[in-house]
């Protein structure tokens, strides 16, 4: 009882030396968690390894810090495979070979190689799931046991593991039940299992002991220690010699369960329900009551130091000298009861003991002197968030790790902030407006004014840094003075100002100030007092000599401008306004000052980088430094003109620790303090180098306020925080100011936007290696570094460049990271150094090798110079090959076109005729006798057209072959050339070409094949007809000279191009390719020329356009062998045949009068089709013929026909021409149009419905089918027509009496029809005038029904009857109207309409006009 008392009395009085004795190291502490990427906030180890990196064990995931970011690895399978658990109980760092080993809350391993970044299969047979609960780790090896696998040991050698397990199954082992591994000074590892004790030498080989069960055991400095069943205390030699057994006496019972054991100052003390003490030396066993432990469990051992705890909440020290001490560190244990690891310990450089405790916060013990300082998250300024720690470690700075439960890991380091001390003007508040400070002022005795947000003033004595309050305000004080006459001012945000115990506000009458939301206030050297408001702008206060104040407003012709903040006045007697407009400045006088006087400094003429100034300070040298929201601090240095200023920026990147600067200060020794809205950041006026400061964890002690710093006498200064005031003591030097620059490593890289620990294809993590290679395609870096300066992190700067991409060091900036995006292939070295002001710290270097693409390596370049090479010999070789296949294939290309050509004009000439001969058969079929011989006539002509073409094949093929052979006899050429210009009479005459025939004489005999004679003149003239315009001429001639023939073809046509002269006897050659033909009727007659002993040339008109053919035939019949004359036929045609087949061609079919006054223009070269044509139409419509393309233009655009049926291939102008021109002109656009053609392919027809034809038809057709589509589509265009006019007749506007019978769209189709309308009409003009003349009349006239005459009259005129004869009457009256002989009432009886009113309502509504006006424009 006495001991318990005498250890509690000795932990109480090294808890209450904490302020007397112990250095008073002033502490700071950084909280990280999930927030900062922590994976997890609930962390169970914590390691820092060679290189730096901070590892967290957490629930779940293995996490790496480099000060900045976290790289979170939850998959720890090999190749991330995740059949390894993420939950993490602890870390082992073997730092030889670099390695992180992983023990997870279900006993598997874990390990990460840090050189390759990836995690290993260490066993190399994917066995990494065993579960293995305790570990011992030896300088080469890492072995792991349990009560249930037996013993696994792993090394690894310059990355290359072995593994290699020792059990009952490879009978190493005669138990699995390992209850314990050492290791002795031979590194042989004692392996204690429930059977025997044996020991693996270093070569791998077990060494079997002693069998028996064992319960623990401990190396010794020569040999090991064990305990055995029975009591029984072995020692043995290194060499597994037993030296000495020693037996616990009975007397102190069965020891079996033993929790911890240590070997301590050369005794073995097992702890288990009491402490049993071995003297190794002399193997005495005692039980002292000094070293009592009950149930003790090994917390950690540091440095010799063993930590022992049990249930009691007691620490137990047993150092490497002295005595053991008892601390009770946890004085209640009520709700740990459950926990044995309580307490764990870590020590600094300079020997203090760092003890977390699970329950009790954090000590710090100095073992030297026993003095402890004790830190809980009850703290004024805590440095833990929370009292329930579960692991501590001291990394290589000092600074101190404690995970927290359930609250992340908090790192503490010593604070250089010795120079900074806080005063809250209401400690025992927190969380509320009562000490966020906002006005630090000096007051008339020397104390200082302080005002807070609750509105409440304090007096603080600058001396004692005693603060009380002792007034109240209505509204926030925002700052105040004490000016020249001791008079007080303080201004209020909200309610004007107080001038000791006057109150001024906006609304008072006596005592009136512009403004009630006042900010800054200051004294200028002439007495005046200067106030910058919020949105009243600037207010100046002259008191006069009888102390009486006049108030005026500046710089308030704007929001922004009347948003004033600050106010400073310089050495140089010049005021600087820091406004939302930007920077203010005059130079002051004793004159009133205006707007005019002051000069603005902001982002419109572009000398500010910001207009937001909420701050500004004149420092001793001259220049000003301001800032505002966002803008960071801009230092400026000004002209003394006023008229330049140079504008330099600080900001997050330069370490200033937020760019929402609230305020800046001066401090004696020349350096500037930024109070900003995430901490205080010191700027060294030189080199501009930034140091920033955080004071304490609660964040808004590190939120300044937007007031004026208060310097005091001792040079000491205020800064206004949401939580007290910080006052600091300036330094002329400061510690971390001569720190060298630390090295900087690469921590992480990102590979094209992945990390690299992700890309399965990259082996190699950055911070262990000094040379990468990648493949061209990944070409895109993001590198990260640190300096793992944990504990200023914020102040750390950082210069790089990349040679290769970059000549320059970058500026210094606390930016811990850099992308470059699509290097190209080459080398580059990553340069990376720290920078702290003038100083550098050592260059890291890592070269980057971006491989070339394959298409760009020196063996491509060789396959390419292979190729070229094989593909220029090839090239060569078969150039005159290529050269040969592609002539060919132009030449087929050619061919084929010709082909096409050929076929398709073929086709349209073998149409037209068969077309011809279909009409006239149809005739035949439904005509009966009276259609008899036209229709034999017309057919005659489709037969001996389809002869002529059929034998044109024939000749074409004959003389192809050379199978062509003259047939020549004695016969009259003039007579043969003349029967030839007989056929063409009639069809020049329907083209109204002028066809005439001049022989040299009536009759000439000479020898010449006939038949040949007859194709040349043929070809020949019907091309000229055909070729020709209307109203133009051929002249056929024939003449005799120098022993020949001559027979010339002239026409007035446009003649043959110079190009087409060269190809012009070719085959498929068309004098215009457009025109039809089948290309082959001049080349069939140049060659049956030349076989003819002649010749076929071809000249230009002399006087104009046009063509001349000549064919000259040998009038000498001795040019002819004997082989070449005709034989003779025993058939000749008769002279009454000939005469009945010239009589049958000069029938002509008589032209019947058309039912309908309707005009149709047909557009057709053809004569025969033509006459066809209109042979189906001329019963039902008026036909105009046109049979070339220009004068069916000009024809159209006069006649305006109801209805064109145009032709496709024509002489002059193709058919799609004629229809575009027709669509395009306004004139005939409405005309519907039907190309009838013999093309009967998609890609015509689609061309001419685009091309705007309403109906496309193929000769031959149905004539039946060409008039119902024919009447269909004038009766729409009609309609149309129709619907048209009545909405102009709507509208008002006059129509002429022709429109009377607009409403007709209906087309007679019969006789019977037209009859019935004459009849009707005939009825109507006798009795127009009869006022009593109604339809029922008019029906009973008609011998018909009233209901069948109505209808009759409906299908036939389109309206009925009534408006039919309204219509009529209201024609005639136009009409009479027009004449101007009669007045408007004898017209009104006329036609029989007596009422003239109702005379005058009709007419208007017809014609859209009164009578008399219309009568009266009718007359002018």
């Amino acid at each position: 009882m006495s001991r318990l008392l005498l250890s509690a009395l000795f932990t109480l009085a090294v808890i209450t030396t904490t302020a007397t004795g112990m250095e008073q190291t002033i502490l700071n502490s950084r909280r990280i968690s999930t927030a900062d990427g922590l994976s997890s906030n609930t962390v169970y180890d914590i390691i820092q390894d060679n290189s730096g990196f901070i590892w967290m064990g957490a629930a779940p995931g293995l996490c790496r810090y480099d000060g900045y970011d976290f790289v979170n690895y939850y998959n720890l399978g090999n190749g991330g495979n995740g059949n390894t658990d993420s939950n993490i109980g602890n870390i082992y760092n073997d730092s030889k070979n670099g390695l992180i080993w992983v023990h997870t809350s279900t006993f598997t391993f874990a390990c990460y190689n840090q050189k390759t970044g990836k995690f290993t299969d260490y066993t190399g047979r994917n066995d990494e799931n065993k579960s293995f609960q305790k570990t011992l780790r030896t300088e080469t090896h890492l072995w792991m046991y349990d009560i249930r696998n037996g013993v696994r040991s792993v090394t690894c050698d310059n990355g290359k593991f072995t593994c290699n397990d020792y059990n009952t199954r490879n009978s190493k082992l005669k138990s699995n039940y390992v209850v314990r591994l050492i290791e002795d000074r031979k590194k042989n590892v004692w392996v204690l299992t429930d059977k025997e004790l044996a020991f693996i030498s270093p070569d791998g080989h077990v060494n079997k002991v002693r069998e028996g069960k064992y319960i623990t055991g401990s190396s010794l400095d020569r040999g090991v220690i064990c305990l055995a069943e029975g009591n029984r205390v072995e020692i043995y030699g290194d060499g597994g010699k037993q030296n000495r057994t020693v037996r616990i006496p009975a007397s102190m019972g069965n020891v079996k369960t033993i929790r911890s054991q240590i070997v301590w100052q050369g005794k073995w003390l097992l702890f288990g329900s009491e402490t049993v003490c071995v003297d190794i030396a002399t193997g005495k066993v005692t039980k002292p009551d000094d070293m009592q432990v009950r149930n003790g469990y090994l917390m950690d051992t540091v440095d010799g130091y063993y930590f022992e705890a049990n249930q009691s909440g007691n620490l137990y020290i047993f150092p490497p000298k002295g005595k053991m001490r008892t601390l009770n560190l946890i004085p209640d244990t009520r709700y740990t009861a459950e926990r044995n690891r309580r307490f764990s310990v870590a020590r600094n450089s300079r020997g203090i003991f760092y003890i977390a405790t699970y329950g009790n916060g954090l000590f710090a013990l100095d073992m030297k002197t026993g003095r402890m300082r004790h830190f809980t998250a009850k703290d004024p300024q805590p440095v833990i968030d929370t009292d329930f720690l579960s692991d501590i470690m001291i990394d290589r700075n000092d600074n101190i790790w404690v995970c927290q439960e359930t609250a992340g890991v908090t790192c503490i380091f010593p604070s250089d902030h010795s120079f900074e001390t806080q005063i809250l003007p209401a400690p025992t508040h927190r969380g509320d407006w009562t000490n966020y400070v906002r006005m630090i002022a000096k007051d008339k005795d020397g104390k200082l004014m302080v005002s807070t947000r609750d509105n409440k003033i304090y007096s603080l004595d600058p001396n004692t840094l005693d603060i009380h309050p002792v007034a109240e305000t209505n509204a926030c004080a925002y700052s105040g003075l004490t000016d020249r006459h001791g008079r007080k001012w303080i201004t209020t945000y909200g309610d004007g100002l107080y001038i000791d115990n006057t109150h001024y506000n906006k609304a008072g009458t006596e005592f009136h100030i512009p403004g009630n939301k006042l900010q800054d206030i200051v004294e200028d050297c002439y007495g005046r007092i200067w106030i910058a408001s919020y949105e009243d702008g600037l207010i100046v206060a002259e008191p006069d000599a009888e102390g009486n104040i006049t108030f005026r407003q500046l710089l308030n012709r704007s929001t922004n401008e009347g948003r004033t903040y600050m106010i400073e006045i310089d050495r140089k007697n010049r005021i600087w306004v820091a406004s939302n407009n930007g920077l203010y400045v005059a130079k002051l006088s004793d004159r009133p000052m205006t707007d005019n006087d002051f000069t603005v400094f902001n982002t419109a003429d572009g000398k500010m980088p910001f207009n937001e100034a909420r701050t500004v300070v004149c420092a001793s040298d001259g220049r000003i430094w301001t800032g505002g929201r966002g803008s960071g601090v801009v230092v400026c240095t000004v002209s003394d003109d006023l008229k330049s200023i140079t504008a330099v920026t600080l900001n997050s990147t330069n370490g200033i620790a937020d760019n929402n600067i609230s305020s800046i200060a001066e401090d004696r020794y020349g350096n500037i303090w930024a109070a900003t809205e995430n901490g205080l950041s010191r700027i060294s006026p030189k080199n501009l180098a930034v140091k920033t400061y955080v004071f304490g964890k609660n964040s808004e002690r590190n939120i300044y306020s937007n007031c004026r710093p208060m310097t005091l006498a001792n040079g000491n200064i205020m800064f206004s925080t949401r939580y007290g005031i910080t006052m600091i003591k300036p330094k002329r030097k400061y510690g971390s100011d001569n720190r060298p620059g630390k090295e900087v490593f690469i921590t992480d890289m990102r590979i094209n936007g992945t990390p690299v620990k992700d890309c399965p294809d990259i082996g190699f993590a950055p911070c262990h290696t000094k040379e990468i290679s990648l493949p061209h395609n990944l070409n895109t870096l993001w590198i990260s570094f640190s300096n793992f300066d944990f504990a200023d992190a914020k102040s750390a700067r950082y210069q790089y460049r990349m040679d290769g991409v970059e000549s320059k060091w970058c500026t210094a900036t606390n930016i811990n990271h850099v992308e470059y995006r699509n290097l190209p292939p080459g080398t580059y070295r990553f340069r990376l150094r720290s920078a702290s002001g003038n100083r550098k710290g050592a260059e890291s270097i890592l070269t980057i090798h971006i491989a070339q693409p394959w298409y760009n390596t020196w063996w491509a370049w060789m396959i390419y110079l292979c190729t070229a090479t094989a593909a220029g010999l090839y090239i060569c070789n078969n150039a005159r090959e290529r050269l040969r296949l592609h002539q060919q294939m132009a030449v087929e290309k050619q061919l084929t076109e010709f082909r096409m050509s050929f076929f398709t004009n073929i086709t349209h000439e073998f149409r037209t005729p068969l077309a011809i001969i279909q009409g006239a058969a149809d005739k035949l079929t439904k005509g009966g006798a009276t259609a008899g011989k036209p229709a034999v006539v017309t057919i005659r002509r489709g037969v001996d057209r389809l002869l002529k073409l059929v034998n044109q094949l024939m000749e074409f093929r004959k003389i192809s072959t050379e199978n062509m052979k003259l047939a020549v006899e004695e016969g009259d050429i003039i007579e043969t050339v003349k029967e030839i210009c007989n056929d063409f009479w009639h069809i020049a005459e329907q083209k109204r070409i002028n066809l005439t025939f001049t022989p040299f004489e009536r009759h000439h005999k000479m020898v010449f094949d006939s038949h040949m004679t007859d194709t040349m003149v043929y070809n020949l003239l019907s091309n000229a007809i055909k070729y020709t315009p209307e109203k133009g001429s051929v002249d056929v001639r024939v003449k005799a000279g120098d022993g020949n023939i001559m027979i010339t073809v002239e026409d007035s046509g446009p003649g043959i191009s110079k190009e087409q002269q060269d190809v012009l006897f070719q085959p498929f050659m068309h004098g215009y390719v457009s025109k039809g033909g089948m290309g082959i009727g001049l080349y069939v007659a140049h060659s049956m020329a030349r076989i003819h002993k002649g010749s076929l040339t071809y000249s230009k008109k002399e006087n104009g356009d046009g063509s001349v053919f000549t064919v000259t035939l040998p009038a000498n019949a001795d040019v002819y062998a004997p082989e070449e004359y005709k034989r003779q036929t025993a058939v000749n045609i008769t002279d009454k045949e000939q005469d009945e087949a010239q009589a049958v061609e000069m029938i002509r079919e008589l032209k019947p009068e058309a039912l309908n006054n309707i005009t149709i223009a047909v557009i057709e070269d053809d004569p025969d089709m033509m006459e066809q044509i209109k042979g189906g139409l001329n019963k039902y419509f008026n036909v105009t013929g046109y049979t070339c393309g220009k004068t069916a233009l000009d024809g159209i655009a006069g006649q305006q026909p109801a209805l064109v049926i145009c032709d496709i291939m024509l002489p002059d102008i193709c058919g799609y021409d004629i229809v575009k021109q027709l669509k395009v002109n306004d004139d005939t656009a409405l005309i519907p149009v039907i190309m009838l053609t013999a093309l009967d392919d998609d890609t015509h027809h689609l061309k001419g419905l685009k091309t705007g034809a309403d109906d496309y038809m193929v000769k031959p057709c149905n004539f039946n089918l060409l008039v119902a589509r024919s009447i269909q589509l004038i009766r729409n265009t009609r309609k149309i027509q129709s619907l048209a006019q009545k909405r102009t007749a709507d509208s008002g506007a006059k129509q002429s009496p022709s429109d009377g019978n607009s409403g007709n769209h209906g087309i007679i189709t019969s006789v019977a029809d037209k009859n019935f309308i004459q009849k009707m009409q005939l009825i109507i003009a006798q009795n127009i005038s009869n006022p009593d003349f109604t339809v029922d009349m008019l029906a009973q006239m008609m011998n018909m029904g009233r209901t069948k005459f109505f209808n009759k009259t409906k299908e036939l005129l389109g309206i009925s009857p009534n408006k039919y004869l309204q219509n009529e009457r209201m024609r005639i009256a136009a009409d009479l109207l027009a004449e101007g002989e009669l007045t408007v009432a004898e017209i009104s009886y006329r036609i029989g309409i007596q009422d003239a009113s109702y005379f005058n309502k009709c007419f208007k509504s017809r014609y859209g006009v009164a009578p008399s006006k219309y009568k009266r424009e009718a007359d002018s």
